[in-house]
């Protein structure tokens, strides 16, 4: 609103008329950052035929003070433009002068001094100013013309008590709350968000999420950044003590200034009121009220200038609605490196250290705690009220200490009493949300809560579809929308879901309080004993890449119902998940990992029905032998050949004859090579398309013990065309093992080495450390033949370092072949002391990183 210049007490200031005695308009700005503006509300004035006064006419920088308010004080009208910088003289004074004030503001503006944000944000709510925003030069010289006419308008007006705009005088919106702190993190959104409401098809904007994701402060800047493109301004109402969806429009109406007029109803006066307005309105705290949206939907069809942005945790499900879905804060990269500074620049991290600082102004991020502040961001995920209440906590707990106790963050962290009670702690905040849920909605929330990395609808379907869920797909349809489970970014595979941690930690409360905890569990390690079921056997056909991506997928909801059938005595579930898919768990390293809950399993159930029992002992056997027990592997072994023969199964027992022959110390290899054979031959027949290329790739390596070259070649083909065909990373990955070692053996270096290279790119794109392991070893021995033995003898170290970490041995018959002549030959070449010493370099390096340097010479 525009301030009449009647408004201005100048019977106190001494007037000195120009010569024509035209009326001074004195523009303030900061010199260099805004010239081109200056130079357009220059030529704006002048087309009034009214004098500006600019003041660096003839001035030096910088002009002095009493020259300046002389100046100031002798002028009729003051305009004040402003950017990023607050400038040498204080705009506070400025605004003081009496004169009618029109402030115009350029947006956007990255990097604006605090305390000029500070002073607009106060300006903001004076109505003794004009405010108004601008992005061009030209825009600001429309403005300025049209706000200077209108006043000498209004000035000569004899009914000037009456100001411009009649709806306006009637219309006295709330001013906007002003932020006790400064947005931190969100300039991107805050972007995005403006330029949504900008847009002419976008009347209704939805800023979604979970409780304490930042909606409302993510609102309320942006409604302060866009104030100044709405003629009549912008409204806001705080819903969140509302409870009657009837209740909503007379709020909106108390926000706007509209009276309440003898019986009519409100809805029908605020859109009347509205109807010629140009505004926007803030909708705070909807979803409580979600009832109410029909009322949003009538009050933007009658008011075709008016746009409305809504948060809340649900969507208002009304046509022509655009959702801004409000993400968690920026988090650093697992791993980060504090040391470098690699992660303290995530704008969670930001947020806390400045949430930290206003709590205890010496708290700083030095080495000694920034890991752990990086750590704590990505525990509380990037949740920004999370942040600011474990920050208000420094005062007390350190970083580190705050980090051991996050387990309890739901009571742990609370906040400030002037806060609103929903958010003085997490769990207010999740208690506000889950009683907005209906009796089904509740059901399905807990129950989820037992996935541990997301679920899809079928996995939803099968763990809570039996507890009250009619239709698991509305109901988490239901809980998307409420912000309660977010999607999945998975592209071309099924859709995914899951909870934030926190929510997650809420909803595992409520599953327990309601005594169906363990029932949940149960169904959901039934429901992943099928899955692995299902996976042995897709694993081993063309489907391979498929199953690969979704046991990935499930990998820890895998593992805790695993946890879940190993504490809970389910063996046959534990089976079924644990050794079932050993395709899967072996080239993915995780074998090991396996070992416990197997042998705890035998110990605990020595007597399972024969198919339970064959996969026992196949499962632990596989485990022992991967983690180079060889010789507790083998009864187990040969009980397993015995119990496959009598139980007539042919898949098994071939399986079984190639876990012996892994397992025995290859003698007689005659015999051996016969059992490979006929196994080989069996997992071919029967279209095993993964375990054959295994089987094919160890007798080609038993074959190059005897010493049989051109079988060995032949062998590791028929392994790498089969691998191929399934086109599997781990197969070929390890026919071109075998086939590497096939060139080595023929003296041919350079075919080796690609092999090697290959094979080393194969179990890299798996993340394959087992597989790396073997290829830096053959890489080892192409440098040692290419008369580098220190060179591989640093190659050995770090394939050695690499099998320490997995908590993997050696396969025998790659000892044999492969690293114990290796070995032997860097040494005899060395010496002992040299070895050792090159050695102890490799276990300290990276195994990629010695790849990368390993090819890099050997190619050069």
């Amino acid at each position: 609103m525009l301030v009449s210049l009647m408004d201005a007490p100048s019977e106190h200031r001494q007037v000195i008329r120009t010569p024509d005695q035209r009326l001074r308009v004195f523009v303030s700005s900061t010199l260099d950052e805004m010239a081109s503006e200056r130079a357009a509300v220059r030529a704006a004035i002048e087309r009034l035929r009214l004098t500006p006064v600019m003041f660096e006419l003839g001035a030096r920088p910088p002009p002095p003070r009493a020259l300046y308010r002389a100046y100031l004080e002798q002028s009729d009208v003051f305009i004040g433009l402003y950017w990023r910088s607050y400038g040498w003289v204080a705009p506070e004074a400025e605004l003081a002068s009496g004169m009618p004030c029109l402030v115009y503001v350029k947006d956007p503006a990255p990097r604006r001094e605090p305390r000029l944000e500070a002073f607009l944000h106060r300006v903001m709510t004076d109505d003794r100013v004009s405010f108004k925003r601008f992005e061009a030069a030209e825009r600001l010289a429309d403005l300025v013309a049209d706000d200077l006419a209108l006043l000498l308008t209004e000035h000569f007006d004899a009914g000037a008590e009456v100001r411009a705009g009649a709806v306006m005088s009637a219309l006295r919106p709330r001013p906007l709350p002003v932020a006790p702190t400064r947005l931190v993190g969100r300039e991107g959104e805050l972007e995005a968000v403006r330029a949504l409401i900008k847009r002419e098809d976008v009347r209704l904007l939805t800023l979604s999420g979970v409780g304490g994701i930042g909606k409302t402060r993510l609102a309320l800047a942006a409604a302060t950044l866009l104030g100044g493109s709405f003629a009549d301004g912008v409204g806001f109402a705080d819903l969140s003590s509302v409870r009657r969806p009837e209740l909503v429009p007379s709020a909106v109406a108390a926000a706007v200034g509209v009276l309440q007029e003898g019986t009519r109803p409100v809805a029908e006066l605020l859109i009347e009121r509205l109807k010629a307005t140009e505004m926007l309105l803030v909708l705070d705290n909807f979803e409580q009220v979600i009832a109410a949206a029909p009322f949003v939907s009538q009050l933007l069809a009658g008011c075709s200038k008016v746009k409305v942005i809504v948060t809340s945790r649900a969507l208002l499900r009304l046509r022509g609605e655009h959702e801004f879905a409000v993400m968690p804060l920026e988090v650093p990269p697992v791993g980060g490196s504090a040391a470098a500074g690699r992660g303290l620049d995530a704008a969670a991290v930001r947020l806390f250290v400045e949430r930290a600082q206003e709590h205890q102004p010496r708290f700083t991020v030095e080495e000694a705690n920034a890991q752990a502040v990086m750590e704590l961001c990505s525990r509380l995920e990037g949740i920004p009220l999370a942040i600011e209440l474990a920050a208000a906590r420094v005062r007390v707990l350190p970083p580190g200490a705050l980090l051991e106790r996050i387990g309890d963050r739901l009571d742990l962290l609370s906040g400030p009493s002037d806060l609103p009670e929903r958010q003085r702690t997490l769990r207010a905040t999740m208690d506000w949300s889950y009683h907005l849920l209906d009796q089904q909605e509740r059901l399905l929330f807990a129950g989820l809560s037992v996935f541990v990395s997301g679920f899809t609808l079928e996995s939803a379907q099968a763990v809570c579809g039996g507890e009250g869920a009619s239709n698991v797909l509305d109901e988490v349809s239901s809980l998307l929308e409420k912000s309660l489970v977010v999607p999945q970014e998975r592209p071309d595979v099924e859709p995914r879901f899951r909870m934030l941690e926190t929510v997650r930690e809420y909803a595992q409360e409520r599953l327990q309080k309601s005594g169906k905890a363990q029932d949940a569990q149960l169904r959901m390690a039934q429901y992943f004993a099928r899955v692995a079921e299902q996976a042995a056997g897709g694993l081993a056909t063309s489907q391979h890449r498929v199953w690969l991506s979704r046991l990935d997928a499930e990998l820890d909801n895998m593992r805790a119902a695993i946890s879940f059938a190993d504490e809970h005595g389910e063996p046959e579930l534990l089976l079924r998940m644990a050794a079932l898919p050993w395709v899967y768990w072996w080239p993915r390293g995780y074998i090991p990992e396996m070992r416990p809950p197997l042998e705890r399993c035998l110990e605990s159930y020595p007597s399972l029905e024969p198919s339970s029992r064959a996969l026992q002992l196949w499962g632990l056997a596989f485990a022992r032998n991967v983690s180079g027990d060889r010789e507790a592997a083998i009864p187990l072994i040969q009980e397993l050949m015995e119990l496959e023969r009598a139980r007539g199964d042919e898949h098994g027992l071939a399986l079984a004859q190639w876990g012996y022959c892994m397992t025995s110390q290859l003698e007689p290899r005659s015999e051996l090579r016969a059992i490979l054979t006929q196994s080989a031959a069996t997992l071919r027949r029967l279209g095993d398309q993964a375990a054959s290329p295994f089987v094919l790739g160890s007798l080609g390596f038993l074959v190059l013990v005897d010493g049989d070259t051109l079988e060995a070649e032949r062998l590791g083909q028929d392994a790498l065309e089969q691998a191929q065909a399934l086109d599997s990373e781990a197969t070929i990955g390890f026919a071109l093992l075998e086939l590497g070692c096939s060139a080595l053996a023929q003296g041919n270096t350079g075919l080796a080495c690609a092999r090697f290279a290959d094979s080393a790119e194969m179990f890299g794109r798996i993340r394959d450390r087992e597989g790396l392991a073997y290829a830096l070893e053959g890489l080892a021995a192409v440098a040692l033949a290419q008369g580098r033995p220190e060179l591989a003898a640093k190659a050995v170290g770090a394939a050695e370092a690499t099998r320490e970490r997995l908590g993997i041995g050696v396969h025998l018959v790659a000892q044999h072949t492969l690293r114990a002549p290796l070995v032997a030959a860097i040494q005899a070449a060395l010496g002992t002391a040299a070895f050792e010493a090159a050695r102890m370099t490799g276990t300290e390096t990276d195994i990629e990183q010695v790849i990368e340097q390993l090819l890099s010479l050997l190619r050069g």
